[in-house]
């Protein structure tokens, strides 16, 4: 992994959450963004996280999880476990991708400047978009504005 950029005057601070080995967040960290804390369950990826941003606080629990210091982002790749064709397809309120509504309870709670959110496309499509809708109804009831974008990794 690159080092961070510098904190520039347009940097913003990140808390990511549903972490995993930390894809989104180093995409942000390249892009001059900085890391400040991150939640993240699994064990083997929190080793990770701890190799590779050793200044950042790693919490285990989203359930119980708010963050502890002042940030501008918040980012999640929620969990796709629910929504993928991989998965049960039982979608956005399913066990896993439900955990989703603890993104909303950290933005309520905290209320970052921006929200960032990552999955799959099946979010628009399964259950007649149930899963966007969802999405888009909790970031309008906090008052965000917002945008998707579709990207297929195969024509980046």
């Amino acid at each position: 992994m690159m080092p961070a950029q510098p904190r520039t005057p347009t940097a913003l601070r990140v808390v990511s959450v549903f972490s995993g080995i930390a894809g989104l967040d180093s995409g942000l960290e390249l892009s001059g963004h900085h890391v400040v804390e991150m939640c993240e369950s699994w064990e083997p990826a929190r080793r990770v996280l701890a190799d590779h941003y050793p200044t950042a606080r790693i919490h285990d629990d989203i359930r119980t999880y708010t963050p502890s210091v002042a940030y501008d982002l918040l980012a999640a790749g929620f969990p796709c476990t629910d929504l993928s064709h991989a998965g049960g397809r039982t979608g956005i309120f399913g066990k896993s991708s439900g955990l989703v509504s603890h993104v909303f309870r950290i933005a309520e709670a905290t209320r970052p400047q921006w929200v960032l959110l990552e999955n799959v496309p099946n979010l628009l499509g399964l259950h007649s978009g149930a899963g966007m809708d969802h999405v888009i109804g909790e970031l309008e009831r906090l008052g965000y504005r917002w945008a998707y974008r579709t990207v297929d990794t195969r024509f980046t």
